[in-house]
């Protein structure tokens, strides 16, 4: 976040998301939330629980690269 403020406030574009989806598998007592690169689990090994969040995710992904 505050690499994303000091990049913004130099004049650069910056696109930033927050990833929260946390699948039940993935739970884990000592890191509340999701974890870093959690998201790739969507690409690379979704589960049937998670193919709404999967489609989502590539969505917003592709938006991405193909608008900026």
């Amino acid at each position: 976040m505050r690499e994303a403020k000091m990049k913004a406030a130099a004049g650069h574009k910056v696109f930033f998301y927050r990833y929260s989806h946390v699948l039940p598998e993935w739970r884990n007592r000592l890191v509340d939330g999701a974890r870093h690169g959690s998201e790739m689990e969507n690409f690379f090994s979704p589960t049937t629980s998670s193919l709404e969040v999967q489609q989502t995710t590539v969505d917003l992904f592709v938006n991405f690269a193909v608008k900026g």
